[in-house]
Protein backbone atom coordinates (compact mmCIF):
# COMPACT_ATOMS: atom_id res chain seq x y z
CA UNK A 1 0.00 0.00 0.00
CA UNK A 2 0.96 3.58 -1.31
CA UNK A 3 1.57 6.20 1.85
CA UNK A 4 -1.04 8.95 1.62
CA UNK A 5 1.98 11.90 0.26
CA UNK A 6 0.76 15.42 0.49
CA UNK A 7 2.99 17.66 -1.72
CA UNK A 8 3.20 21.62 -1.81
CA UNK A 9 3.05 22.42 -5.61
CA UNK A 10 6.95 24.26 -5.52
CA UNK A 11 7.92 20.30 -3.82
CA UNK A 12 6.52 17.42 -5.91
CA UNK A 13 8.91 16.05 -7.80
CA UNK A 14 8.06 17.12 -11.23
CA UNK A 15 7.50 20.93 -10.59
CA UNK A 16 9.26 22.91 -12.83
CA UNK A 17 8.42 26.26 -10.92
CA UNK A 18 8.30 27.52 -7.17
CA UNK A 19 6.85 30.26 -5.06
CA UNK A 20 9.11 32.51 -6.09
CA UNK A 21 9.31 31.96 -9.61
CA UNK A 22 5.48 32.12 -9.85
CA UNK A 23 5.43 35.26 -8.04
CA UNK A 24 7.85 36.50 -10.52
CA UNK A 25 5.66 35.37 -13.21
CA UNK A 26 2.81 37.45 -12.10
CA UNK A 27 4.71 40.21 -11.59
CA UNK A 28 6.05 39.71 -15.74
CA UNK A 29 1.86 39.44 -16.35
CA UNK A 30 1.40 43.24 -14.76
CA UNK A 31 3.85 44.32 -16.54
CA UNK A 32 2.55 43.51 -19.96
CA UNK A 33 5.36 41.03 -21.06
CA UNK A 34 3.59 38.60 -23.62
CA UNK A 35 2.73 34.93 -22.16
CA UNK A 36 5.17 33.66 -25.15
CA UNK A 37 7.86 35.60 -23.45
CA UNK A 38 7.34 34.87 -19.99
CA UNK A 39 7.20 30.67 -20.76
CA UNK A 40 10.30 30.64 -23.10
CA UNK A 41 12.06 32.31 -19.96
CA UNK A 42 10.94 30.00 -17.61
CA UNK A 43 10.74 27.37 -19.75
CA UNK A 44 7.16 26.60 -19.52
CA UNK A 45 4.18 25.94 -21.53
CA UNK A 46 1.92 28.77 -22.39
CA UNK A 47 -1.09 27.33 -21.07
CA UNK A 48 1.22 27.10 -17.87
CA UNK A 49 1.39 30.60 -17.47
CA UNK A 50 -2.12 31.28 -18.82
CA UNK A 51 -3.40 29.49 -16.11
CA UNK A 52 -1.14 31.38 -13.51
CA UNK A 53 -2.28 34.31 -14.82
CA UNK A 54 -6.41 33.11 -14.79
CA UNK A 55 -5.45 31.57 -11.30
CA UNK A 56 -6.50 28.25 -11.81
CA UNK A 57 -3.13 27.06 -10.30
CA UNK A 58 -0.76 28.34 -7.82
CA UNK A 59 -3.49 30.15 -6.78
CA UNK A 60 -1.75 30.39 -2.93
CA UNK A 61 0.69 32.72 -4.32
CA UNK A 62 0.49 36.68 -3.87
CA UNK A 63 -0.85 38.31 -6.65
CA UNK A 64 2.62 40.94 -7.56
CA UNK A 65 2.73 44.36 -5.60
CA UNK A 66 4.57 47.27 -6.99
CA UNK A 67 6.41 49.33 -4.12
CA UNK A 68 5.94 52.77 -4.30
Amino acid sequence: MMPNIVYLRQNHPTATLNEHDVYLIKGLIHHGLPIGEIAEKFEVTKSCISRISTGKIWKHVPEYVEEA
